[in-house]
Order: structure tokens, then sequence, then C-alpha cells
């Protein structure tokens, strides 16, 4: 009965051996890895908070310009019609379109730069993620060779584990994330946005028009010389333009 008793004493200290060294392994190999690959994860969430390229300010403030511009144009149009003899009290709605057209092109360029930024965070983050799912499978690994190696678990048990996430591809999780949010994400295929796409009332009204465009020549005052030049006429005004050579 002693020896009975000797044996089961072995076994227990023998046990709680290997628990303390597994445990050991766990605290100062498994857990650093986790704790640094939340890390990573966490200084990944702050950079992507404070990265000023993905803020939609520029493009909010860019539409109130557009549709500032657009009600000038609108209610300019309008006197002009309800009093044509005043319109020379008015700015002249065709340089006012011409105004509308270069914001809608700092609008659009300001959609396609956020367009861009937003594409290369999505590759970033899935390379990121399947380098977060190759760094835990390389911990998992080294987990189930130390617990083999020491014999302290059955192949069978841990290997079913390990061998189940080997079987998950890097871009498993990514990928299902793009199919379950794939109308809130920036798509591969998506088109940069045009002034051509952009639509607003009294676009081709003739007011925004010139009526005439065609080259002139002027003689300066000092040389006598002939300048070249461009003269426009619109609905409202007449605009002479001098190259300046």
């Amino acid at each position: 009965m002693v020896n009975v008793w000797a044996a089961l004493r072995d076994y227990t200290m023998q046990h709680g051996i290997l628990h303390h060294e597994s445990a050991a392994y766990i605290q100062g190999a498994v857990i650093p890895s986790l704790r640094a690959i939340k890390s990573d994860i966490k200084t990944m969430i702050l950079q992507i908070q404070k990265d000023k390229s993905l803020k939609s300010n520029f493009i909010y403030d860019s539409r109130i310009h557009v549709n500032r511009l657009i009600t000038q144009l609108d209610k300019t149009i309008e006197a002009d019609q309800r009093s044509p003899n005043a319109a020379n009290q008015y700015e002249d709605p065709f340089l006012l379109n011409l105004s509308i057209i270069h914001a809608i092109r700092d609008l659009c360029d300001h959609e396609n730069r956020l367009h861009d930024n937003i594409l290369n965070l999505q590759q970033e983050t899935a390379i990121f993620e399947q380098k977060v799912i190759e760094n835990i499978r390389h911990i998992l690994q080294n987990y189930h060779d130390y617990r083999i190696d020491n014999k302290i678990e059955d192949e069978d048990f841990i290997g079913n584990v390990t061998e189940t996430f080997r079987q998950l591809r890097p871009a498993t999780e990514w990928n299902n994330f793009v199919q379950r949010n794939k109308y809130n994400l920036v798509m591969e295929n998506s088109v940069y946005k045009t002034e051509d796409s952009v639509e607003y009332p009294n676009q081709k009204s003739r007011f925004v028009r010139a009526s005439k465009i065609g080259p002139l020549q002027l003689k300066t005052g000092i040389t006598k010389s002939w300048t070249e030049g461009i003269c426009i006429l619109t609905p409202g005004k007449i605009y002479i333009y001098m190259y300046i050579v």
C-alpha cells in the first residue's frame, strides 16, 4: 500500500511540474506574443483615427461652396430674366458658371483623393489582417510543438486544433468582412467622380453660354505694336483677354 501512495505522490508531483512548466511557457511565450498582436491592432486603429487624409471635411466644405454658387447663379438668371435692362447690376451668369465648373472640379478632386485613400486603407487592412492570422498560427503551432515534445498532450487532441486553424486561409476573414460590408466599402472597380457626372439647374441656360468667341488684336499705347487677344461676348457683357508674351 505504501508503494501505491508513493506512486500517486510521484505522479502528482510530476503532473504538477509539467503543469507549472506549461504555465510558465504560456506566461513567457504565448501571452507576450498575443499582447504584441493586440498592441499592433490598437496602433493600427489609432493611426486610422488620426489620419487626416481619411476625413471628409474638405468634401463637405467644397459641397457647401458649390451649392452656394449654384444658388447665386439661379438668383442671377432669374433677375436677368425679370429685368433684362438691369443685367449690368448683377454678376455675369457666364462667369458664375465658370466658377461653378471650377468648384465642381475641386469637389471631384477631393472625392477622388478620398476614394484613393480609403481604397489604399482597405488594401493595407487586408494585408495587416493576414499578418495577424499568420502570427496567431505561428504562436499556436509553437504551443502545439511544445506540448507534444514534452509529452504533455496527445497529438489527436491539440493536433485537431492546429490542423483546423491551418486550414484557415489568411484572407478568409477579410473576404468574409468584405462580403458582409460590401455596400459600405469602396470596391476595386468603383469609378472616379468627374465634373461631367454632376448636373445642376441652369447648367445649359443660354445665360451661361458665350454668344461669340473670337480672336482680337489691339494696338498698345507705348510701342504702338499689335497685341493678340481674345474677345468673349456673353448675353450680359463683353470680355477682352490679352495674351501676355
